[in-house]
């Protein structure tokens, strides 16, 4: 069982306590469509207790009603999923870039990185991914990604692609 499973999600929003296991059980039957009473009859309870903690639950997330506490803990728990794929993703991109300095796909991974780096802190700090992959916006994304290398990296991939433009190699328009 990772930290993404339903019963191990206890975090709440800033300030707040997090969830106890009786509090993250119901919320998980709540979420899969499931009513009180089959919680309280499967978990041996009575129906109020079950009432109780879906109180509780409420009070630390700020929901006024039972759905706005399942939409809220549901959609953390894929903003928590998706850290730890781009987390992942990122990793995998540095380690590649550290194993391919110099090249194009070094290049590519190192800024592959960089914009990894960036929705990571975008998520985290809870600003939608959407914003980037919008027509609108989209204009600002090179200088956002440039952001989030560091200066050794920038130097770095210059160099790069001033030794690539000396060799005449095609340098990809996603660098």
């Amino acid at each position: 069982m990772n930290a993404l499973t339903t019963t191990n999600f206890k975090s709440a929003p800033e300030g707040n306590l997090p969830l106890t296991p009786a509090e993250c059980a119901v919320v998980d039957y709540m979420i899969s469509g499931k009513t009180l009473a089959e919680y309280a009859a499967d978990k041996g309870i009575s129906k109020r207790t079950a009432e109780q903690h879906v109180s509780n639950a409420r009070k630390k997330y700020q929901a006024k009603m039972a759905y706005n506490l399942t939409a809220t803990v549901a959609a953390e728990r894929e903003r928590q999923r998706t850290v730890e794929y781009l987390k992942a993703a990122q990793e995998s991109a540095q380690l590649i870039y550290a194993g391919r300095k110099g090249t194009q796909t070094g290049i590519v991974h190192l800024r592959l990185s960089a914009v990894l780096r960036m929705l990571l802190s975008d998520i985290k700090n809870g600003i939608g991914v959407n914003a980037h992959f919008n027509p609108i916006t989209l204009e600002g994304l090179v200088p956002a990604v440039d952001r989030h290398l560091t200066d050794t990296e920038f130097e770095e991939e210059q160099e790069a692609l001033k030794a690539l433009e000396a060799k005449s190699l095609p340098v990809g328009g996603a660098l």
